[in-house]
């Protein structure tokens, strides 16, 4: 197991917090990429045109809505995604 230095660890968590902050710091640079192309790669059939402006639309709500979810503050010790169902007991 290699040993490090303070000075070799804080460098890394020097060049951790540029990585981290690149994205934001030059959006257009890193998402060059329509999202509609992007998506129309993965799929078997191009979208014709009147699709592609319904498909952009999509995609940004998408995104619009992941954004809020994401605001939302959820109590502790909390499970979201668990639906808990009552049912009668066994007799």
């Amino acid at each position: 197991m290699a040993k490090f230095t303070r000075r070799q660890i804080a460098k890394l968590a020097g060049l951790t917090a540029i990585g981290a902050a690149a994205p934001r710091a030059f959006p257009n640079t890193l998402q060059a990429e329509d999202p509609v192309e992007k998506l129309q790669s993965q799929l078997a059939k191009p979208f014709d045109e009147q699709t592609k402006p319904l498909a952009l639309e999509a995609l940004k709500a998408i995104e619009r809505l992941s954004v809020e979810r994401k605001k939302t503050k959820l109590p502790e010790n909390s499970e979201p995604c668990t639906v808990y169902v009552p049912t009668e007991p066994r007799r």
